[in-house]
């Protein structure tokens, strides 16, 4: 959000930038209006002191050029034709009508028709009028441009601070609370934006609530049939004595086992993805509660099964149903595609403990890691059906995690395979 932010205050300040410079075309790309107004009062000056000279004495024009000066802070000398630089002795040549010039540096060159120096009034370096005068014109603009970024970190600060809270509504949506939307109060909303998202909110709440509506109604009505299926398979399974109609019925029968499982794992699913199903939470000791089950690992796995435990008397509040429902599913995974082993530890840190199945398998390639827990991903023909599993055990986990406020994590494992971490928070007090 910041770079948009940033790339916001530096296209403002182009185009600040840009208006000065249209500005200034504008203005003086033609004719500089200042400067023609500068030549006419210096003009006007000249034929004043001019006329003193003339109609008075040049002593007395000259005394009131140096007064003018000292009152203004100038410094004024005289200068012969010989003494003149070579710019402004090229100007004089070039135009003998003309008798006054402001050289490039505001300086005043004059000079009186019965007087043959030329006067030059230049301004005092050390007077401190001028020094400040000098301050104020290089700092305006300076001050002009803080004075815009002020305000346009301001306004970005008050654009930031309504897309915030749009922000964290989308973040909530997409974790799954269809409920949340965007504040449409004034001083909250951003335009249309807010009452935009939720509309689009409602839609989609509505279309994802209808389509899991389906699913539902779908897996618990596919239940009656595939019980028929299976009871009147048995019965014929009695009745007959053919070898090759009895092998066609055990297919069948173990085609329907296979659906009421899948049916199994959707009502499932869909009793965990509900971010209003209650938990029977309890604050559990957490490696006490893994050395519990680790007998009937054993059991199931053998020789292949290691626990290891690290941790001691850290507490976690959490529905213990679910965890080992996550747990045995990661499980279950490594053992379909592990070689030899299969490690299951326990870690913990400052905030959170972590409890890490690891196997000795071909792994899962990086590239997958991001869609791994979708429901129904496949990752390659390695782990496909074949192999067990329906593409829900991954999701039903990160399900569970969500719901604890924790997470789920893929990665490389130390024996060579893939490694998925459980993430649990501690418990608040401890």
């Amino acid at each position: 959000m910041w770079r948009l932010f940033l790339e916001s205050l530096i296209g403002l300040i182009l185009l600040f930038a840009a208006s000065i410079f249209g500005y200034e075309y504008v203005i003086y790309g033609k004719t500089d209006v200042d400067l023609v107004d500068a030549n006419l009062r210096v003009e006007a000056f000249r034929d004043i002191m001019n006329h003193v000279s003339t109609n008075e004495s040049d002593e007395k024009a000259i005394e009131l050029l140096t007064s003018f000066a000292e009152k203004t802070h100038r410094l004024l000398d005289a200068h012969s034709v010989e003494q003149l630089p070579e710019e402004v002795a090229g100007h004089f040549n070039q135009n003998p009508g003309i008798h006054f010039l402001l050289d490039d540096d505001d300086h005043l060159w004059l000079k009186f028709d019965n007087n043959p120096n030329y006067f030059h009034m230049s301004d005092d370096p050390d007077s401190e009028l001028l020094k400040a005068i000098e301050f104020a014109n290089d700092s305006v603009w300076l001050f002009f441009l803080a004075g815009f970024v002020a305000f346009s970190f301001v306004l970005i600060w008050f654009l930031s601070r309504r897309l915030r809270v749009l922000e964290k509504t989308a973040i909530e949506f997409a974790g799954g609370n269809f409920e949340a939307r965007a504040s449409e109060k004034q001083w909250v909303r951003l335009g249309r934006l807010n009452r935009t998202f939720n509309r689009m909110a409602t839609k989609i709440a509505n279309l994802m609530v209808s389509n899991k509506a389906l699913t539902n109604a779908v897996a618990h009505e596919l239940r009656t049939p595939i019980f028929r299926i299976q009871w009147q398979s048995e019965v014929l399974m009695e009745q007959i004595t053919d070898p090759d109609a009895k092998k066609q019925l055990a297919s069948i029968i173990e085609d329907t086992e296979e659906m009421e499982h899948l049916v199994d794992e959707l009502l499932y699913y869909a009793r965990v993805e509900r971010p209003d199903a209650a938990l029977d939470v309890e604050s559990i000791d957490i490696a006490a509660w893994l050395l519990e089950h680790q007998d009937k690992w054993q059991n199931q796995l053998g020789q292949s099964f290691e626990l290891q435990v690290d941790v001691q008397d850290t507490i976690v509040d959490m529905d213990r149903f679910l965890v080992c429902r996550a747990l045995v599913n990661l499980i279950s995974n490594a053992k379909r595609y592990k070689q030899n082993k299969i490690l299951v530890k326990l870690t913990e840190d400052d905030d959170q403990v972590a409890i890490e199945v690891h196997d000795d398998g071909i792994g899962v390639d990086p590239e997958h890691w991001e869609r791994l827990f979708d429901p129904f991903y496949r990752v390659d023909k390695a782990r496909d059906r074949a192999s067990g599993g329906y593409g829900l055990g991954l999701a039903i986990v990160k399900h569970i995690m969500l719901r604890h406020s924790g997470d789920v994590e893929v990665s490389h494992s130390e024996l060579g395979g893939a490694c998925f971490t459980l993430v649990l928070p501690k418990e608040a007090s401890s």
